[in-house]
């Protein structure tokens, strides 16, 4: 059978989907099979190939493989009732999260409840306060905390980093009070995670902190302490990939060797593959066995193999044995972003050599150029799907930048290796590439610095990607039929002209997020508005997720008070130019601290300060309005009860949102004769019993409820009282820590309806 793993791989990557998204009992995956079969025979009969009849069996191991990855976690999951776990494991690596702890990647043996114990091996991400150093890959710990289980999605938008982790093999987290080393031991892993480290330390100690931060990606793969600044710039420059140990670096390391073996040590091409593969191995081992590097390290050792048995190689067919093998590794591995994008690019340089190829009236520089430009064309809709986003010059960028970094790093491999043998060498060849990726840097800085470099788009869905890529692969591979390509390009105006016309006439929609413990909220009408309500506690992104899907910016940012579980979301998106217009009350705040910070912030980035008090409004058309029925102006009161209390309407249907406030503002609203009815009302305070008073309550009149709280916060919100009243009015309540997100779909009828983003109801 012709590229026999291609068709290997259909049939995996279709069983992995049918145990992603079907409960696989025994009778579905029979019948799952049965049809499968029918349809591979069907197969073999027309084309003759008995390989065809092997594929409905892949496609159920790929099910229950999947089936059983998904559920990695349950036997870890059964200890968490308990307040208190210990773990016994070996450290692979150790790492910085975001919020300054340490994390320890760790090898689990053995972790117990002191009632139940699971002993089978697992990966698991232990946080902890300790230093980074007090622990070596190697070292066996042992660790009494609390199991943190990856959660399931609650906001849309939002990174499934659930199966993020998954398809990177942790299972879950853990919360360490404490931790001990109680032996050492050496492994392959252990071994290669220790070089890594002696190469990364290496860097750290003989570069500035960009440059080291640059070369560690380069060289070890190592990318956690990249300023967000050089990442951002790399990404705007469209050459974020040579950062990820990938294709272009198990190339770079293969060349040298082969180069060497053959014009040094003058052996023949067939021979000097062998140490070549060996050398990748121990190289993937070194670079911490991120997908794409996994997927290169296959694909080479394959050709070498085909070289050796003087085989020709066949890229479709290499590429699709790669995938096959990883997904039989670990098929979640299907929704890893690095390999997916690795993938596309493999697809992008295979369409694009064959077109460039039997294109003979270019010459090298031009064909350099078409081949750039096709890769772009083919990568870019699963760029802007995972970022949001696409480099407008990466065609130019990709020819003109990447050789050079790509010569760095043949100089960064050789020094980060002799530093483990030699080091006066190994540091006189670190300054030479330091200072080129000094002047590399502040060039490629310069350059992200235009507008012009970089598109901000709204992240298509996977269906729309699908449509793209039909488009795109119909028109380059129909190069010698114009009718086909005219076909497709007609095609794809109108399901452009089509998808335009949809978004715009869709209903608005106002989304209540689970930000933890702080308030999140959200209004988009499609082409006209979007308006933020509080932007939750610190590191709460789901506001920022959902604008940079959308690919807008918060026309207006509407913050109740200052309090940090409201505030400091909405500094976020300040800081990362996504808000237009603040709005805030007309008030003295008393949290002077984190008023400072927002107005430092809103003047850095231009963002227009807008004070309101009660009988103002902002209008957007005739049917859309938010009005601000609380406080007064110059009201000098308590922070929380200062909160602005907005009444949004759209076509009648009405929202209130009201921040903070207790019972005792509740009461001068209602006695001031203020119109609070509505259909839906964010809760006060979480679900305080101090606020959302009987007569304020019923004096709404609304049908729905939302209270934005954590699950299991240390408040106890809602509290019962709270909901007790909302019973007994009659409304509807969802709390965002149980429910997850709440999202109102209104129309311009006046009709809306309320789901919740967890149960689905």
């Amino acid at each position: 059978m012709k590229r026999p793993f291609l068709w290997f791989l259909v049939g995996i990557i279709s069983g992995i989907v049918f145990g992603r998204y079907v409960d696989c009992t025994c009778l579905k995956l029979f019948l799952f099979f049965v049809v499968y079969k029918l349809l591979a025979f069907a197969l073999f009969k027309k084309f003759g190939n008995k390989e065809m009849l092997a594929i409905p069996i892949i496609a159920v191991i790929g099910a229950v493989m999947c089936t059983n990855a998904m559920n990695m976690d349950k036997n870890i999951v059964k200890l968490t009732d308990t307040d208190r776990q210990m773990l016994y494991g070996t450290v692979i690596s150790t790492d910085i999260s975001q919020n300054g702890r340490t994390v320890i990647n760790t090898d689990v043996d053995y972790i117990s409840d002191m009632k139940s114990s699971v002993s089978k091996s697992a990966k698991i991400k232990i946080y902890c306060n300790e230093a980074k150093d007090k622990f070596q890959p190697g070292d066996v710990i042992k660790a009494n905390g609390k199991i943190l289980p990856y959660s399931e999605l609650t906001n849309p938008y939002q990174l499934n980093y659930r199966f993020c982790m998954f398809s990177n093999g942790y299972v879950s987290s853990f919360w360490a009070y404490d931790t001990e080393k109680i032996g050492c031991t050496n492994g392959i892993i252990y071994t290669a995670e220790r070089t890594r480290d002696k190469i990364n330390r290496f860097f750290d100690e003989t570069m500035p902190e960009r440059e080291a931060s640059v070369a560690k990606a380069l060289v070890t793969g190592y990318k956690s302490d990249i300023p967000s600044e050089t990442r951002d710039t790399y990404i705007r420059l469209g050459i974020s990939h040579v950062l990820a140990v990938s294709g272009l670096h198990v190339s770079i390391a293969a060349l040298a060797v082969i180069y060497f073996m053959t014009k040094v040590l003058k052996l023949n091409k067939r021979i000097a593959v062998i140490p070549a593969a060996f050398v990748l191995i121990v190289y993937l081992f070194i670079s911490g066995f991120s997908p794409s590097a996994i997927r290169a390290v296959i694909m080479s050792v394959t050709s070498y193999v085909g070289i050796f048995l003087y085989r020709e190689r066949e890229m479709i067919n290499t590429s699709a044995f790669a995938a096959f093998i990883m997904l039989l590794i670990n098929p979640l591995y299907l929704w890893n972003t690095s390999f997916q994008l690795s993938f596309t690019g493999v697809a992008a340089v295979i369409t694009a050599a064959r077109l460039t190829e039997k294109n003979k009236e270019l010459n090298k520089v031009g064909k350099s150029i078409l081949f750039s430009v096709i890769a772009w064309i083919i990568t870019s809709p699963a760029v802007m799907y995972f970022f949001g986003g696409v480099s407008l010059i990466s065609v130019i960028s990709n020819i003109l930048l990447v050789p050079i970094i790509s010569a760095l790093t043949v100089v960064l491999m050789l020094a980060g290796a002799l530093s483990l043998l030699l080091r006066f060498p190994a540091e006189l060849l670190s300054i030479v590439a330091r200072s080129v990726l000094t002047v590399y840097n502040n060039l490629a800085e310069k350059l992200s610095g235009f507008d012009i470099v970089y598109l901000n788009t709204a992240k298509p869905s996977f269906l729309a990607v699908v449509v793209i890529y039909i488009f795109i692969f119909g028109i380059l591979l129909n190069q010698k039929h114009k009718k086909r390509q005219l076909m497709f390009c007609i095609a794809g105006i109108i399901c452009a002209l089509v998808y335009v016309s949809t978004y715009i006439n869709m209903p608005a929609e106002a989304v209540f997020f689970d930000a933890g413990q702080g308030d999140a909220s959200l209004i988009n009408i499609p082409g006209r508005l979007v308006a933020v309500v509080d932007g939750g506690p610190l590191n709460a992104t789901e506001i920022v997720d959902y604008l940079e899907a959308k690919g807008e910016k918060a026309d207006l940012v509407f913050v109740s008070h200052m309090d940090s579980d409201h505030l400091n979301g909405v500094l976020r998106l300040i800081e990362t130019d996504m808000a237009e217009c603040a709005v805030i009350s007309d008030v003295s705040h008393e949290n002077k601290e984190n008023y400072d910070k927002f107005i430092k912030a809103a003047f850095k980035h231009n963002v227009k300060i807008i004070k309101m008090s009660e009988g103002d409004s902002i209008k957007v058309g005739d049917n859309c309005v938010f009005n601000c029925l609380y406080p007064p102006e110059n009201y000098d009161g308590e922070e929380n009860e200062g909160s602005l209390v907005i009444s949004f309407d759209y076509y009648g249907t009405k929202i209130l949102f009201t921040g903070d406030i207790s019972s005792a503002s509740e009461k001068e609203i209602v006695e001031d004769g203020k119109n609070i009815s509505c259909d839906i009302i964010k809760i006060p305070h979480h679900g305080s019993k101090y606020s959302s008073s009987e007569i304020f309550i019923e004096k709404t009149n609304a049908g729905y409820a939302v209270i934005e709280a954590e699950k299991n916060n240390q408040y106890g919100f809602p509290t019962q009282e709270v909901m007790d009243r909302l019973e007994e009015n009659n409304i509807e309540s969802y709390v965002t820590g149980l429910d997850g997100a709440v999202t109102v779909k209104m129309d311009k009828d006046g009709n809306y309806k309320i789901k919740t983003y967890r149960n689905g109801n």
